[in-house]
Order: C-alpha cells, then structure tokens, then sequence
C-alpha cells in the first residue's frame, strides 16, 4: 500500500552521506553528506533541491506496511527500491551504524513472506535474501 499520510519530517538520512549522489555539483557519498545539509540538519535549498533529490523514493515513505519505528532517522537503515539487471529489490543502507537485529529480522521475515528480493548491509558488507535467480546473479558482488 503507498501511503498517503507519511512525510521526511525531521528526517535527513537520504542527505547525511549514506547515498551517493549529486545536488548543483556537489557530490555526496558515505563519508561526505550533501553539501547543502546545514548543521541542525535541515536542507537549505528544499524548494531549489535538484531532480535527484525530488524523485528520490523512500520506501518507509511510500510504503505503509513499513512500522512506523522503521523511518530511517529511527532504524538507521535506508530502505529504496531498485531495478537492475532484471531483479526488482529492496536495497537496504545502513546509517552510521551496524543493522539493529530487530530491524534486519523484520525486514528478511517481510521478503520472505512476501517474495521479495533483498540486498543488504550488515557492518559495511553486502548480504542478499531472495528468489534462487536473484541469489545465484548476487554471487558475483558477495566479498570473499
């Protein structure tokens, strides 16, 4: 279900660095949050922001099956729909900090109940739950 009632809020997560991205010509990335990012943690060109910014999507935003503790400034983890190489996937970024058990259970009990696919960070390293398909394509970005 898309949900209708949800907004960032005071949430910054998108814009602190955990993402790569770009806003006028300022390069963001983890380790390097969005240039435009003030010190009380409020975007300073919201109605200026570029494209990216725009259409980025939050799942805990559109989603309302997402709990409400799983908002990314709560959980930590940023939670964004992805497209590639014919897999549609929850690609799951952690903030700061490793995965909270309870939000890494939630999430694997909710692809596994519902058939969806997922890539995930635990402590800086990829992780993958899915179909067999997606699995076996996700072996070749799995660290040894």
């Amino acid at each position: 279900m898309t949900s209708q009632t949800r907004n960032c809020g005071t949430c910054t997560r998108c814009c602190e660095g955990w993402l790569d991205g770009e806003a006028h010509g300022y390069k963001f990335f983890p380790g390097r949050p969005c240039h435009f990012l003030n010190p009380t943690s409020l975007c300073t060109i919201y109605e200026q922001r570029p494209n990216l910014c725009q259409q980025y999507n939050c799942e805990w935003l559109l989603r309302d099956y997402f709990p409400e503790w799983m908002k990314p400034e709560h959980s930590n983890v940023i939670v964004s729909l992805r497209d590639s190489n014919g897999f549609i996937y929850y690609y799951v970024r952690e903030c700061g900090k490793m995965i909270d058990s309870r939000v890494l259970s939630w999430l694997v009990d909710h692809c596994l109940r519902d058939n969806k696919n997922m890539a995930y960070q635990v402590n800086g390293t990829m992780m993958f739950v899915g179909s067999a398909e997606f699995m076996k394509a996700s072996e070749k970005y799995k660290k040894v």
